[in-house]
């Protein structure tokens, strides 16, 4: 079992060269818009080896993330109501959010290639349509890890022999 957490925020301004109509709101170009997007990722997943060696491991995952991301724009705007009255804004803001569940498969390797040092490799995916919307994960790293005053290196559960 495996749980990872990961929470970036982003927050800019800028004088913004065009307008950026959302929903109805529209911040005009030529206005400074200070925006904030977040990413908060949750995953739960278990992992299975069908290959284990002594110095080398292939396990495949499953595993459900939880993503939401929220988009926040605000700045000067014109605000279209119900009836079609335009107003404008001093300080608009506009912010939605995305939260999305999705189960993911992937795959991970580990190979020790000298008594200190491994290298590991994960790839995971998913994509699925729903609607007029496309939800995806795609999460491929992968590492290198040299133990400095060890005699064996432990990689997940593959170990060099002493």
């Amino acid at each position: 079992m495996r749980f990872l957490y990961f929470d970036n925020t982003v927050d800019r301004s800028r004088v913004i060269d065009r307008d950026i109509k959302w929903g109805d709101y529209t911040f005009k170009a030529g206005g400074n818009v200070d925006s904030r997007v977040g990413l908060k990722l949750a995953e739960l997943a278990y992992e299975y080896a069908f290959v284990r060696q002594p110095t080398y491991e292939v396990a495949g995952s499953l595993s459900v993330h939880y993503m939401d991301v929220r988009l926040r724009l605000s700045g000067m705007a014109t605000i279209t109501d119900a009836n079609g009255n335009v107003n404008n804004v001093q300080l608009a803001v506009k912010e939605n959010s995305v939260p999305v569940p999705l189960p993911v498969i992937g795959v991970r390797g580990a190979w020790v290639v000298a008594p200190q040092v491994h290298l590991d490799a994960q790839a995971q995916f998913f994509k699925a349509s729903f609607g007029s919307y496309d939800a995806g994960v795609s999460d491929l790293c992968a590492g290198a890890t040299r133990m400095f005053g060890i005699r064996g290196c432990y990689c997940s559960r593959v170990a060099a022999p002493s």
